[in-house]
């Protein structure tokens, strides 16, 4: 149950958020209930982690929001960290701006959170188009974890009226096809965005994976928008890991 908390490191994915050129603070949390091929976090080395007690995270958030009021908590799977809500409610307290970044296999503690209102911006990520998919993506065999829960936790984001982050991530073998019926799965709604990632990272647990090339990904998003205009302003596009940490490569269409 550790952090790898990273000062000023991710961008603003949400693109209404204000000061977005301003740097998100990363908290990483070290375990996830998944193991998706694309991810790296069960490969990290467990130095880059470390147990905060209440004391030393308390001083660690004060200082940071010297850099910025913004943080992150991602990972692995912050949903799992029993002391999860109590470093929200610090960051909270001391004046901070939430994302939760989720794989929504928790929407027990994902409303909880929300009805304490910790979070600013709730973002999900979706491991499949169907529940054979995600449960491939996931290697999660339970069908209530790695599908069911998933949108649960998006509905409570959604029924909230809290900006919702919907992520999907694509590879090379990612079809047009395959890009509508991510985006047909949802109503649309003005607090949801749709956010398509291309792979990142060299290293992959899953080695067969790799990256759509070039622009490619942006140019099938575009077409199958033009089909769905409805959807203009709400989708999200990461083609790059430049994305991560600099808010001007993120295309939202």
């Amino acid at each position: 149950m550790a952090y790898s908390i990273r000062p000023s490191y991710f961008s603003h994915i949400y693109p209404h958020v204000e000061k977005r050129a301003e740097k998100v603070h990363a908290i990483v949390y070290d375990k996830c209930n998944y193991s998706c091929g694309f991810c790296n976090i069960k490969e990290r080395d467990s130095s880059e982690f470390y147990s905060y007690d209440t004391e030393e995270f308390v001083y660690v958030v004060s200082q940071l929001l010297m850099q910025g009021n913004a943080f992150k908590f991602t990972g692995g799977e912050p949903t799992l960290n029993p002391k999860l809500i109590d470093d929200m409610e610090v960051i909270r307290d001391l004046g901070g701006f939430i994302y939760l970044d989720t794989n929504g296999s928790r929407p027990d503690i994902v409303g909880k959170i929300i009805d304490r209102k910790l979070v600013d911006v709730l973002a999900v990520s979706l491991k499949g188009l169907d529940f054979v998919t995600a449960q491939h993506t996931s290697q999660c065999i339970n069908k209530s974890l790695c599908w069911d829960n998933v949108f649960k936790s998006i509905k409570l984001g959604l029924n909230a009226g809290i900006p919702t982050i919907v992520t999907h991530v694509y590879d090379a073998s990612v079809t047009e096809s395959a890009i509508l019926s991510f985006f047909k799965l949802f109503s649309r709604v003005d607090n949801l965005f749709l956010k398509c990632n291309n792979l990142f990272y060299e290293k992959h647990s899953d080695s067969t994976l790799h990256r759509i090339e070039d622009n490619e990904l942006i140019h099938r998003v575009q077409r199958v928008l033009d089909t769905m205009p409805l959807l203009r302003g709400h989708v999200i596009i990461c083609n790059s890991e430049e994305c991560i940490t600099d808010y001007t490569y993120i295309r939202t269409l």
